[in-house]
């Protein structure tokens, strides 16, 4: 799209594509290949370093799935997005880019339990330590932070409590400790400020199942590179036809 500044509707409709010259097909097309060709030896491995924009494997990344992400980041005013085929994938994808073995987690105690079991039990056998904290009070959370705290984790809306936490106020607390936000946006609509990284749902907001992980921290283009790195380990990527039948009914809403 152009450069410039565009309203939700038309972002919905349109962020992320630009109509094949050749056909002159408005919608975006599905591309069901796990094969994309190379220049040269060099274009591959400039492709394979992620020195160079483009697609080397559907697993990694594809031109559907593209749209889907690009469209997301700007609904989301993103710097950028990577899609997911679950939730889950894109809390570890987002939390394991951020933390490493003898880190610590700030979190919000009112989570969804697969999420609470995800900080509680399966990243703390990985070494990473989570404090819960009761989100009513946004000043819990700057309390329980440490020097090794990575970041803070809420949810916008607590699952299955569906209690409201001040995202503006944990963000201005993290930013103050100099370490992002990350907020799982399961249930509302996208929201456009306070958050660093946000997953949101879009079996909820959106249609058909999927994780997306925008981000617009600083130092974002290292984070996405981070994150497009350990996509290519552990092939989180969402399919091209769930892609394709998530960012349809963004036409309709």
């Amino acid at each position: 799209m152009a450069d410039r500044n565009f309203g939700i509707e038309t972002l919905c409709l349109h962020a992320g594509q630009i109509p094949d010259p050749t056909t002159g097909a408005r919608a975006a097309p599905i591309y069901q290949t796990t094969s994309f060709v190379f220049d040269s030896t060099d274009h591959a491995a400039s492709l394979f370093n992620l020195q160079t924009f483009g697609n080397v494997y559907s697993r990694i990344s594809n031109p559907t799935v593209a749209v889907f992400e690009e469209r997301m980041a700007a609904i989301e005013n993103g710097r950028a997005a990577v899609a997911v085929a679950s939730g889950q994938a894109a809390e570890v994808v987002a939390i394991l880019t951020l933390c490493e073995q003898g880190d610590h987690i700030v979190s919000a105690s009112t989570l969804y339990g697969g999420t609470h079991t995800l900080l509680d039990v399966n990243l703390r056998k990985l070494g990473i330590e989570t404090t819960f904290v009761h989100p009513d009070d946004p000043e819990n959370f700057r309390k329980a932070l440490r020097k090794n705290t990575k970041l803070l984790y809420a949810e916008t809306l607590g699952n299955p409590l569906i209690n409201l936490v001040d995202i503006e106020a944990l963000a201005a607390i993290a930013h103050d400790a100099g370490i992002p936000l990350v907020v799982d946006n399961t249930v509302p609509s996208p929201d456009r400020k306070g958050f660093d990284c946000r997953g949101t749902c879009q079996s909820h907001f959106g249609d058909n199942q999927g994780g997306v992980d925008p981000t617009r921290e600083k130092g974002a283009n290292r984070y996405i590179t981070n994150q497009m790195t350990f996509h290519r380990r552990c092939r989180h990527r969402i399919k091209r036809i769930d892609s394709f039948m998530t960012f349809q009914p963004r036409r309709f809403i």
